[in-house]
């Protein structure tokens, strides 16, 4: 587990909000969700990536690896077993980042997700890009 407490770069937090829309309100539908989110590259500067994104009310008795875990069940498909989205929990990522209007956006990405709206826009292994830890 690797673990960083930070702010959402403007960027991200924007894009979040704009988008609103387009996240999830529920863990069964979250693993349909895509959200184009801009962080920070080292080398291309300022680019996109595509996130699952849930919204969620607050936090009392919530875990939320086994909410990724569930929603990684439903993203996997037919077939798909609480074993093999647990296999898989190495390869995602999950940043918790303060809603707007109350709650919290949940969002998660892996190089393999991909928004079939827009092809070229691909997941990625990192949150690190949409927070404040870098320049």
């Amino acid at each position: 587990m690797h673990i960083h407490m930070a702010r959402a770069r403007w960027e991200s937090w924007h894009d979040l909000a704009a988008q609103d829309n387009l996240a999830a309100r529920t863990v069964a539908n979250w693993a349909d969700s895509r959200v184009s989110v801009r962080g920070f590259s080292e080398t291309l500067g300022i680019i996109p990536h595509t996130y699952r994104v849930l919204i969620w009310p607050g936090f009392t008795h919530d875990n939320l690896f086994a909410m990724l875990r569930s929603m990684l069940v439903r993203a996997l498909g037919h077939g798909g077993t609480t074993a093999k989205a647990q296999a898989i929990m190495q390869y995602q990522t999950l940043i918790v980042i303060p809603r707007p209007a109350g709650g919290y956006y949940i969002v998660n990405s892996e190089k393999a997700v991909r928004d079939p709206n827009n092809p070229k826009l691909v997941g990625t292994d990192t949150c690190d890009p949409l927070l404040l830890i870098h320049p």
